[in-house]
C-alpha cells in the first residue's frame, strides 16, 4: 500500500512542509546569529527553549522512531518465523527487516559521530563552549557522513560486488591446449 507513487509523493511533500515548518519559528523570532569565530550562522549554544526544541526534533524524534519501528518489525518477523505462513509473506518481511537494520545501523553511525556536537550542546547549558566548538564538532560530522556513504556501498550488494572486482582484478590465466590431429602424426618437425 504504501508503496504506491501517490503515497510516496504524500510522504516527500509532508517532509518538505516539516523541513520548512521545522526552521520558520527560529527564522521569525531572530534565534539564529553569526558566530565570528566559528564562521557560521547558527543558534547560539545556550539552555534555551530553540536549542531544546533543535535537538528533539532533528534528534530524538527521527531516532525514536527509527528505534522504535526497528524493535517492531523484529518482533514482528520473530512472530512470523514461529508461525505457520507462506514462504512469500516471510521473505518480504525479512527483507524489510533487513532494510530496516541498514537504516538503523546508519543512523546510529550518525548519532555517534555526532556525540562532540551533542557533547557541546549539552556543555553550553553550564558553560560557555570552546572558541571554536563548531570547528571541531563539524570535522566528526564530515566524517560520519563519509561513513554513511561507505556503509551505503557495503550494504548495495552490486556496488560491492563491483567495487571487490576492482580491488581484486587480476590477469585471468587461460590454459594452453595442444591438439594432435592425424595430419601431425606423421610429420617430423626438424630445426634448421
Amino acid at each position: 500500500m504504501w508503496r504506491t507513487v501517490k503515497i510516496q509523493s504524500c510522504l516527500v511533500i509532508v517532509i518538505w512542509v516539516v523541513c520548512i515548518l521545522y526552521s520558520l519559528p527560529l527564522l521569525l523570532t531572530g534565534q539564529i546569529t553569526y558566530s565570528v569565530n566559528n564562521q557560521i550562522c547558527q543558534i547560539p549554544l545556550r539552555l534555551s527553549l530553540p536549542m531544546i526544541y533543535v535537538t528533539v526534533i532533528i534528534y530524538m524524534i527521527p531516532n525514536s522512531g527509527i528505534l522504535g519501528f526497528y524493535i517492531k518489525l523484529t518482533r514482528y518477523v520473530h512472530q512470523i518465523s514461529l508461525r505457520t505462513v507462506g514462504n512469500h509473506t516471510l521473505f518480504h518481511a525479512r527483507r524489510e527487516l533487513k532494510l530496516v537494520k541498514r537504516t538503523f545501523i546508519l543512523s546510529n553511525t550518525l548519532i555517534v559521530l555526532g556525540l562532540p556536537y551533542m557533547i557541546f550542546v549539552l556543555m553550553s547549558f553550564f558553560t560557555p563552549p570552546p572558541k571554536y566548538h563548531f570547528r571541531i564538532a563539524y570535522i566528526c560530522a564530515d566524517i560520519s557522513v563519509l561513513l554513511v556513504v561507505i556503509i551505503g556501498y557495503c550494504f548495495t550488494p552490486n556496488i560491492k560486488t563491483i567495487i571487490r572486482k576492482k580491488f581484486t582484478r587480476s590477469t585471468p590465466v587461460e590454459p594452453m591446449t595442444i591438439r594432435f590431429t592425424a595430419a601431425t602424426y606423421g610429420r617430423t618437425i626438424t630445426a634448421n
